[in-house]
């Protein structure tokens, strides 16, 4: 198999693909929110859940970290959720699959 690369043609064993570390993604996390995401990731890997689900829930909490940069986790009500599903619905036009 090949692949395209700036008018270059590869064999894909010379393409690296990386594993995304999303949390390293952002600045704007405070340390509340890597705490966190760690916490969930520890919890939802004792309770053997898949990687890629563990992947996908740190990955939502990250956004939703980011859309309230300033309010800890631990603070985060049923309306901020709430509100920041309104905005990836209406704004970013996403639906539950996203």
């Amino acid at each position: 198999m090949v692949r395209v690369v700036q008018n270059t043609i590869l064999p894909l064993k010379f393409i690296n693909f990386k594993k995304v570390n999303y949390e390293k993604k952002s600045i704007s996390l405070l340390p509340q929110h890597v705490a966190s995401l760690e916490k969930i990731r520890q919890v939802m890997s004792a309770a053997h859940y898949a990687s890629r689900s563990i992947e996908f829930y740190v990955r939502e909490l990250r956004f939703l970290f980011e859309y309230y940069p300033e309010v800890l986790p631990s603070d985060i009500t049923e309306t901020h959720i709430t509100q920041y599903m309104i905005y990836v619905k209406d704004v970013l036009q996403c639906g539950r699959d996203k």
